[in-house]
């Protein structure tokens, strides 16, 4: 029983991942997401994740995929922006969040109680990656 969920579970990764790349995202298979002791997260990443970063994977490729978790590469290569709040955090700032007027948009909820807000890319812009924005 424990091998068709599995089963199950890679089937619907694989169908998602299918759906993403069909969109132009850049998608990447991820191990399931645990908790060590102390609760933090623990992702298990592709050894050459960072080949995602640069080519997208082929929908043959994502075919032979046996993951339970999807990750989607931001920035020019998806053509997608991704604003996390981390809402779950002591001291988030709700002040802050609500002074950025955020358009309605794409949202998900984050296994830890946060959110991702998504956003086409504009073309030629250029975002580094930054954490901990705002008050401290």
């Amino acid at each position: 029983m424990e091998k068709a969920k599995e089963s199950r579970a890679f089937q619907q990764a694989r169908e998602h991942a299918l759906n993403y790349e069909s969109l132009g995202f850049s998608v990447m298979p991820l191990g399931a997401i645990k908790k060590d002791a102390q609760g933090k997260k623990l992702i298990k990443f592709p050894p050459s994740w960072t080949l995602f970063q640069k080519e997208r994977a082929t929908s043959d490729q994502i075919k032979k995929w046996k993951c339970g978790n999807l990750g989607i590469v931001t920035g020019q290569i998806s053509n997608l922006l991704v604003l996390d709040l981390d809402r779950y955090k002591d001291g988030y700032d709700y002040n802050l969040e609500k002074s950025l007027k955020l358009p309605v948009t794409p949202t998900s909820e984050t296994a830890g109680g946060g959110a991702q807000v998504f956003f086409r890319l504009p073309e030629g812009l250029t975002i580094k990656n930054d954490v901990c924005i705002g008050h401290q």
